[in-house]
């Protein structure tokens, strides 16, 4: 695939982020609540200036952080992917891929694949979700939904 066809897919690949803003399927998670862990090597400071003392534990929550008003706005809880189109994001604020030396290697080539998925999927057909179903995931490392959603997928 050339480089202007993965530009055109831009819009698929925001969706994908936004995607995994509000659905963050690459944490660990207990209880319904996804998280992810890390030890402290060395002392540090985070960002907010809370000191870190070597060998601490860090836990951090994408699935909330993904919600989080003070860092996606009053419209944290709405799916709207333009916001990956117009401004640039931190990879530290949408940490669904992880970030810094940990950032997930496959992380690019999982973006075009689900783009070119998606880009494929809805050329070609429509998809409404059944109304009134209740969705919840189970407690697992990648959050598979309980009992998936259902849909009428239909040719265009």
């Amino acid at each position: 695939m050339c480089c202007d066809c993965v530009a055109v897919l831009q819009p698929a690949v925001a969706i994908c982020h936004q995607s995994t803003q509000l659905c963050c399927s690459i944490s660990f998670y207990r209880a319904a609540v996804p998280k992810d862990v890390k030890q402290a090597v060395r002392d540090d400071t985070l960002p907010d200036g809370t000191f870190i003392p070597q060998g601490s534990l860090v836990a951090y929550l994408p699935h909330a952080m993904g919600r989080l008003e003070t860092l996606w706005g009053p419209d944290a809880d709405d799916f709207k992917p333009s916001r990956f189109l117009s401004e640039k994001y931190s990879p530290f604020k949408f940490i669904a891929f992880n970030a810094g030396p940990r950032t997930c290697l496959g992380q690019q080539l999982a973006l075009v694949e689900a783009s070119i998925v998606l880009s494929l999927l809805y050329r070609n057909y429509r998809v409404t979700v059944v109304p009134g179903q209740h969705i919840t995931s189970l407690e697992s490392l990648t959050l598979p939904m309980r009992s998936g959603i259902r849909a009428v997928i239909s040719r265009r």
